[in-house]
């Protein structure tokens, strides 16, 4: 009887320092662990998850997942927002805008590089694109911004693809709950 009585207090203790809070130690920080998973589970396969960071009625962004192996293969992550203000931080590539994939503590504000409201994470058509440097990368974090109460909030959301591009799991989030305030990527 001791002995189980030991043995659960040792697993509750290891669940607890396991897991990750969802609160912050910044009260200026909202963060959110989500671990929302796609999985593509047929040879042509179409679907998104939606984030809805200040929890009203409109969701912030989107991700849809296209995966077809029908015809040659064409796999691709691409992120919009029904709301036009709300952006992803991107770079350029011809006509392509690609989030870009920050560092731990990369700031993230008004003054970070292009700001769009639509692009792709991941992107393989046969051999002629390929944009995959988040595939199979482990947890990528990229930048966004979007607007509550007509002022730009700052955040950034983790992800990640897996090697087969069957799977992207977005993970957690975070953003400044003070308009145009900078945050780190990574910072909660």
């Amino acid at each position: 009887m001791k002995f189980k009585t030991t043995l659960i207090i040792i697993c509750i203790a290891f669940l607890f320092s396991c897991k990750k809070e969802n609160n912050t130690s910044n009260p200026d920080i909202v963060h959110q662990n989500l671990n929302l998973k796609i999985t593509a589970t047929s040879f042509l396969f179409d679907t998104a998850v939606l984030i809805n960071f200040d929890n009203n009625a409109s969701n912030d962004f989107f991700l849809r997942m296209r995966y077809s192996t029908l015809r040659g293969v064409s796999h691709d992550l691409f992120f919009a927002s029904d709301d036009s203000r709300n952006q992803w931080l991107v770079y350029e590539d011809g006509e392509d805008a690609i989030a870009s994939l920050l560092a731990e503590n990369t700031k993230i504000d008004s003054t970070s590089a292009i700001w769009s409201s639509s692009g792709i994470l991941y992107r393989k058509y046969l051999t002629l694109i390929s944009f995959t440097n988040a595939v199979g990368a482990g947890d990528v974090m990229v930048g966004v911004r979007f607007i509550m109460d007509t002022k730009y909030h700052y955040g950034w959301v983790k992800l990640s693809v897996s090697s087969d591009f069957k799977t992207v799991t977005v993970k957690e989030y975070a953003y400044r709950k003070t308009p145009d305030k900078a945050i780190k990527a990574g910072e909660y």
